[in-house]
């Protein structure tokens, strides 16, 4: 087991955190437990980006909050949801990782805010040219050009 692997898992386990190992389709083009601190939206929203075929079809985009585990503060963040059979899945782009959904919920205190469809998101990244989160305004502007 490499060091990096040892040291995502253990720091998983001491958020409570259960890693999930997705179907390969959703690990292309992920270095998992690459850490990248206040970027959570961006790496959700490429992950999005990036996504083809079945992983397309399935992810959604999710802005919210959640509780910070470095600060232990509330904060803004992104992350992914998908179901793999009957278990919901989170790739939380700030840790390059996938979890099991509720431990992901109960660990975090996470809570959804808005949930967007990888076409969705697509179509909002190319209007605003970030990836979120988006305001009102930007919504609405959005729902105006269809």
């Amino acid at each position: 087991m490499a060091l990096w692997d040892a040291a995502r898992k253990r720091r998983a386990a001491l958020l409570g955190l259960e890693l999930v190992d997705p179907p390969a389709a959703f690990l292309r083009g992920v270095q998992r437990g690459r850490r990248f601190p206040g970027k959570s939206s961006e790496r959700a929203g490429l992950y999005v980006a990036r996504s083809g075929g079945e992983r397309r079809r399935a992810v959604r985009l999710v802005h919210g909050r959640l509780i910070d585990p470095d600060t232990g503060r509330p904060a803004a963040h992104g992350w992914v949801e998908v179901h793999v059979g009957a278990v919901l899945v989170v790739f939380d782009g700030a840790d390059s990782d996938f979890y099991d959904g509720a431990s992901y919920f109960a660990a975090l205190g996470a809570e959804r805010a808005d949930v967007y469809t990888a076409a969705d998101a697509g179509r909002l990244v190319l209007l605003t040219e970030h990836y979120g989160p988006w305001t009102a305004g930007e919504l609405r502007a959005a729902r105006r050009q269809g």
